[in-house]
């Protein structure tokens, strides 16, 4: 349990750049969610090896010797289930086929596709809460 609530009711974000963490914090909060900000792949695997989140969104470049798609690949392994939405600068077409071949559930690109995160975030959770539902690809 965190300041913010049990945290498998938590979102967590895994984003190295403050203004670009502050503004996923700041959309996902003002849309209801219980969010935790980690900036580096070492805080991202001490936090994945906590507790389970609610849904992952990642960066794929991170601080620290691991990616995005790294930290994918580990938290897949834990709960093949779970959401896992990359936000991320990276637009092109073999950062996405890594991402998607290590279990990304949706991909947006930064900063153009920001404003769909809050429908993209909701979408996967409802999926997520659905028996029988596949996430989208």
């Amino acid at each position: 349990m965190t300041e913010d609530g049990p945290i498998a009711e938590q979102i967590l974000i895994v984003e190295d750049n403050t203004e670009t963490s502050q503004l996923l914090e700041l959309m996902l909060r003002h849309a209801g969610y219980r969010v935790r900000v980690v900036k580096s792949y070492a805080a991202a695997l001490a936090a994945i090896e906590e507790a389970p989140y609610l849904l992952y969104l990642l960066d794929q470049n991170l601080n620290g010797v691991g990616t995005g798609i790294d930290l994918c690949r580990r938290i897949k392994a834990i709960d093949v289930n779970v959401p896992v939405v990359f936000c991320s600068a990276q637009d092109d077409p073999f950062t996405k086929a890594a991402a998607d071949a290590a279990g990304c559930d949706f991909y947006l690109v930064k900063p153009s596709d920001t404003l769909s995160l809050i429908p993209v975030v909701r979408t996967m959770l409802a999926m997520r809460a659905t028996p029988g539902s596949a996430l989208l690809k």
